[in-house]
């Protein structure tokens, strides 16, 4: 047919690769470019859409080492190829990774693993953050006056004391104490286990305390004793053994 167009291929001969493809109105003829910077490739897809209208598939032949590469991550390299080597090379074996992932000892320095600081640590390693924490608990254990408040201090029911905090169980402690002091004070029957209070009113009454001699100076019944705060050897206690008046104490 008139209007049919041949269709353009690939060279065939290996000598027209790299050659720009040209449409002779006929067939496709390989011609050599003198510009060595000219884009055979991209004359070549441009010749495949001037005559079908379907760009083709442009096939780059550039080599790893001629396209370059922006330094980043850690790898230094400047081109494709340096950066892949450099990767291959410096590039942990699975044999290596699984030690380190196993090793439980020191696989790496505390210093060198990160630490959010959080709960009143302000480290950033967990080395800083560990000396912190020890450093906190020396000083406390180290405080003697008052490392803790009564209240933040445990205390195990016992007794009958029922709080469980040491604050409080002074607290109740004390409360207890005050009510039971009172409570004894107020008792005038069974104090201390003495009921005959008749029996202590007739003792305290013959028993008397003074200076200096109690003959010719205190009356008393006979049975009065009498104690000499100022006395000596065989005159600190005195009986009185006969008469009323103020006269019969014998010293003992």
């Amino acid at each position: 047919m008139a209007d049919e167009k041949p269709i353009l291929t690939m060279p065939d001969d290996p000598t027209d690769v790299g050659k720009s493809p040209e449409f002779d109105g006929t067939q496709t003829v390989w011609v050599e470019k003198a510009d060595a910077t000219h884009d055979h490739d991209a004359d070549y897809a441009a010749a495949v859409h001037a005559h079908t209208g379907v760009y083709a598939p442009v096939v780059h032949t550039h080599t790893a080492g001629s396209v370059s590469f922006t330094s980043a991550g850690g790898i230094g390299a400047t081109d494709v190829q340096a950066a892949l080597v450099e990767l291959d090379t410096e590039k942990a074996t699975v044999t290596a990774l699984n030690a380190h992932l196993a090793d439980g000892t020191d696989a790496h320095a505390a210093t060198a693993v990160g630490f959010t600081p959080a709960a009143g640590v302000a480290a950033v390693t967990v080395q800083a953050a560990i000396e912190e924490v020890a450093g906190g608990v020396t000083a406390h254990l180290g405080d003697t006056t008052a490392a803790h408040a009564a209240s933040a201090v445990a205390f195990t029911p016992a007794g009958t004391i029922a709080a469980t905090d040491v604050q409080a169980a002074v607290v109740e402690v004390a409360s207890e104490a005050a009510a039971a002091l009172a409570a004894h004070s107020a008792d005038s029957t069974a104090q201390h286990g003495i009921t005959d209070f008749a029996v202590l009113e007739a003792l305290a009454g013959k028993v008397k305390f003074g200076t200096g001699t109690p003959e010719g100076a205190l009356a008393a019944p006979v049975g009065t004793m009498y104690l000499r705060a100022d006395g000596g050897a065989g005159t600190v206690l005195y009986v009185k053994e006969t008469g009323t008046g103020n006269t019969g104490w014998v010293a003992k």
